[in-house]
This record gives C-alpha cells, sequence and structure tokens, in this order.
C-alpha cells in the first residue's frame, strides 16, 4: 500500500474517532507506527509444493477480485492456484475465465476483446468459450469473483455466506489494503488458535473461551478474549481463502487471500460493515482495517519464512492439531492426497540425487 493511500484512509478515521481517545490509545498507536515504518524485512523462499505438509491448494471456493474489477465487455488476467486465466464479462453480466492462452495457437488472449460473450484471440479472431472440460466454475456474491477448479462445487459460495449469516456483508469498494506473503493457507487459518503469541505480535494477552472455535461442514469460527478489555473478537471464516473479522458491534473487518501460486497469496484487508450502512460502521471499519492491516505485518513474515516441516507442539497447543486433522479431512479428497503422497516420494528420491 502506498503511503497516500495510508494518509487518505487514516485522517477521515481519526476525525470519526476523536481526539478525545487518542492519550488512551497512544501506546497501541505508537506499536502500529514503528511498525508500519520498520516493518520485518524477510524474503519468501521459493518452495514446492512438496515443502508444505499438505496440498497446496484445498478444494474450495478462491477469491479472484472484486466485482467492480471486471465491468461489462471488459477483461483482466489473473493468476489463480497456478493457473493463467482470463476473467471476463459479456453482456449477458456474467462473468467467465477461460485459460490465458488461445486453445488454437496459444496467443495470450488478454491482448484480445470480449464479443458474444466470448474472448475473440486477437491474432485469429477465434470466438473461445468457456470449455466445461476445463472444470472451471465461477461465481459472484457480495460484489467479489470466486472461483473453484475440479467436479461441480458441492456447495454455491452464496450459499456458505447465506449459512454464516454474512449475506449482507458490505466491503467498502475503496480502501484496499494488501501485501503479498507466503506460506500455506492452513498457517493463516490454525493460528488463530495460537493464544500464546498474541503478547509478542500483537501486544495484548489472549485466553480461550468455551466453545470458542466451531466448525461446521465448510467454516469454520474462531473466538477468543482480550484479557483487561470487555473485547471478545469473532473470526469468521466462511472459506479458508476468505473471512470477516468482527472485533465489536458494528466494527468489521474482511481478509481475503488470494493465492496467485505455491508461496505466493496476497492478503487483502477490506472494510466492511453489515446490515445496513452508516457513517460509523463505516469509520470503524476503516480504523480497524488500518489496525489489521499493520499489526499483521509481523505474522506475514513469518508465515512465509517458516519451517513447515519443524513442528513441536505443546499440550496447550492441541486445538491446533484438532484443527489441522478437520482442515485436513474437510478441504482434501482422498484421490487428492494418494497423488501428493506419491509425488512427494518422488520428489524425495530426486532431492537425495541431487544431494549426492
Amino acid at each position: 500500500m502506498a503511503l497516500s493511500d495510508f494518509i487518505i484512509l487514516i485522517i477521515p478515521s481519526l476525525v470519526i474517532l476523536g481526539c478525545n481517545f487518542i492519550p488512551l490509545l497512544f501506546p497501541q498507536i505508537s506499536r502500529l507506527v514503528y511498525k508500519y515504518f520498520y516493518p520485518k524485512k524477510y524474503v519468501v523462499p521459493k518452495l514446492t509444493a512438496y515443502d508444505y505438509p499438505l496440498p497446496p491448494y484445498p478444494n474450495t471456493w478462491y477469491p479472484v477480485c472484486l466485482s467492480s474489477s471486471i465491468r461489462e465487455n471488459e477483461h483482466v488476467a489473473h493468476k489463480i492456484t497456478g493457473r493463467e486465466l482470463v476473467f471476463f464479462r459479456g453482456t449477458n453480466g456474467r462473468v467467465q475465465a477461460v485459460p490465458k492462452n488461445c486453445p488454437h495457437m496459444g496467443v495470450d488472449l488478454e491482448y484480445g476483446y470480449v464479443e458474444h460473450n466470448c474472448m475473440v484471440c486477437p491474432m485469429h479472431c477465434k470466438h473461445v468459450r468457456p470449455d466445461p472440460a476445463d472444470n472451471i466454475f465461477v461465481e459472484e456474491t457480495n460484489n467479489i469473483i470466486f472461483i473453484w477448479y475440479g467436479e461441480s462445487p458441492p456447495i454455491t459460495i452464496s450459499e456458505l455466506f447465506s449459512q454464516n449469516k454474512m449475506e449482507s456483508i458490505t466491503i467498502l469498494p475503496y480502501g484496499r489494503l494488501s501485501h503479498r506473503v507466503g506460506g500455506h493457507l492452513v498457517d493463516y487459518a490454525e493460528h488463530l488458535l495460537d493464544i500464546h503469541h498474541a503478547p509478542y505480535i500483537h501486544g495484548v494477552h489472549i485466553t480461550p473461551i468455551e466453545n470458542g472455535v466451531r466448525t461446521t461442514q465448510y467454516s469454520f469460527t474462531t473466538q477468543f478474549h482480550i484479557e483487561k478489555s470487555d473485547n471478545n473478537p469473532i473470526f469468521t471464516y466462511v472459506t479458508p481463502t476468505f473471512g470477516n473479522i468482527q472485533y465489536a458491534v458494528d466494527v468489521n473487518v474482511c481478509i481475503m487471500f488470494i493465492v496467485h501460486d505455491i508461496g505466493d497469496i496476497e492478503m487483502v484487508i477490506m472494510p466492511c460493515w453489515i446490515n445496513g450502512f452508516s457513517l460509523a460502521k463505516v469509520g470503524y471499519s476503516i480504523i480497524a482495517a488500518l489496525y489489521t492491516f499493520v499489526d499483521f505485518l509481523d505474522e506475514a513474515a513469518y508465515f512465509s519464512t517458516k519451517n513447515h516441516h519443524v513442528r513441536n507442539m505443546k499440550d496447550s497447543e492441541s486445538p491446533m492439531v484438532e484443527f489441522r486433522e478437520w482442515f485436513h479431512s474437510t478441504f482434501y479428497t482422498r484421490k487428492q492426497w494418494e497423488k501428493f503422497t506419491l509425488g512427494r516420494e518422488k520428489y524425495k528420491q530426486i532431492q537425495k540425487l541431487n544431494d549426492w
């Protein structure tokens, strides 16, 4: 995020917050300002799928971009889970996706144009339509475009939003905060159960609460208590790639993980509100989004550099172990695991030969 964007967001937020609160929040504000201007420096290592304990791409809906990014008869290229695609919106209003390279002679369709609800190749004017054999499903909900790969999805993304009572959520189309991070999606999900990191990363102490972790068929919710406060933040993840943080009543922030490739994730933090618009909701959500963006910088650094094969959990961290087992059984098929295990064994053998 550019410094100008940070200033544009922070000025109206401070006006809404009110100067009377600044002295009370000065320690937290000074800590966040230091984090923003002196972030942890890290290099995301180049890793393969087999450097992670789980297959890199769980079976779930993946966010692509905001709906407003693709207007009628416009198109845009995105790399999602290692696949280069062109997304376009035709006159029928639907967003569709096709592989980036024309099936005729491989020309890049990003240089083409939209016509008759198809992508037209700039080389031979071939009209390229979505092929059912590609197993690509695109859906829009709550002003976000999502994609699903593989066989027909067992549930739509709009149904998942409804199940989690987030169908009325509205995302502020401006002030999108993002940075590229590494690691695996499971890192960002299960660390919500790690109560021990909070004093070092966030400057607070947190304690678990009864029934603080709830899982459904495809979603999960985490809630905990911040000591010396009345706040019990609620993290609701519709999918491992999209969630909402409710810091307090009418204080919400959305987190979207755009998975570009193995170890290449774009973490996007967006102000949002639920059940109707008000200036107070917008103001509080902007403040919360700024806080979340800056305060998660360290975690992004650590997840990007961690060795995923080093894992010696304490007894108090057993909820993280249980959560990973749930994640494993929910978002991966047996066939997927068999293929991953076989590929990992071959990868290890090749590594041994290279080392020799």
